[in-house]
């Protein structure tokens, strides 16, 4: 199974350059069966992206707009090659902080329940802590998967906070090792991760690298590989 993590910020690049057929390219270039995007702008006023996604053959494309402005909506979006057995957008927005969101699945893969979870999280530690509870909370109420896969950008690079250990609660051994994926052309944070709960099941985690993904968005494009099950 393959993970792509990718913040793409509205399609614009480090060039300044609208461009969704570059962020699209990456995608099919990834070959990911799940996919979690932020920053996904859906501009009224000029070529939507998702035309160019909804091209991308053999996705089922889930939208979970957190915000609606006047020439668009944005937020999160995730995609899947496996079926979709359950689906729920979660509101885990802090009070007199941007609204946030995510996005909760339940897939069938290869015999298995797996649970994927998306979002892009606050910039305070505070705000992040609490939207984490959130998440955790909200999750409490379903059925036990046989996998877990938390994606997103979580803004969060410190290994040893108290959100870091709150992970580990949710999700066991997290990675250390996850790649600096912001900002792209000197990548020096790693904002972006993939958590898979097995961790053991979690066999790498790389930047995809391609010619231009350090031009399409200000983030780079973390890809995932899990084991099947044994």
């Amino acid at each position: 199974m393959r993970v792509l993590s990718y913040n793409i910020h509205g399609c614009v690049g480090t060039d300044r350059k609208y461009n969704p057929d570059r962020i699209c390219s990456i995608i099919e270039q990834s070959e990911a069966d799940i996919v979690a995007l932020q920053e996904v702008y859906e501009y009224r006023s000029i070529k939507n992206f998702f035309h160019t996604l909804e091209a991308l053959k053999g996705y089922h494309i889930i939208r979970g707009p957190t915000l609606d402005r006047e020439d668009g909506s944005y937020g999160n979006v995730l995609m899947s090659r496996y079926p979709v057995l359950q689906e729920e957008r979660i509101d885990i927005s802090v009070p007199h902080r941007e609204p946030r969101g995510a996005i909760r699945v339940m897939l069938e893969a290869d015999d298995e329940l797996v649970e994927v979870t998306t979002t892009h999280l606050g910039l305070t530690a505070g705000e992040r802590i609490r939207q984490l509870e959130k998440l955790i909370e909200s999750g409490d109420k379903n059925p036990d998967p046989d996998l877990r896969i938390f994606a997103g950008d979580l803004n969060d690079w410190f290994s040893r906070s108290r959100f870091s250990r709150l992970l580990e609660q949710r999700y066991g051994n997290v990675p250390k090792m996850s790649p600096r994926t912001f900002p792209a052309f000197l990548p020096l944070l790693k904002l972006d991760r993939i958590i898979v709960d097995p961790p053991g099941r979690l066999l790498s985690l790389a930047i995809l690298n391609l010619p231009f993904v350090k031009k399409a968005s200000d983030h780079l494009p973390l890809l995932g590989e899990i084991k099947g099950q044994t």
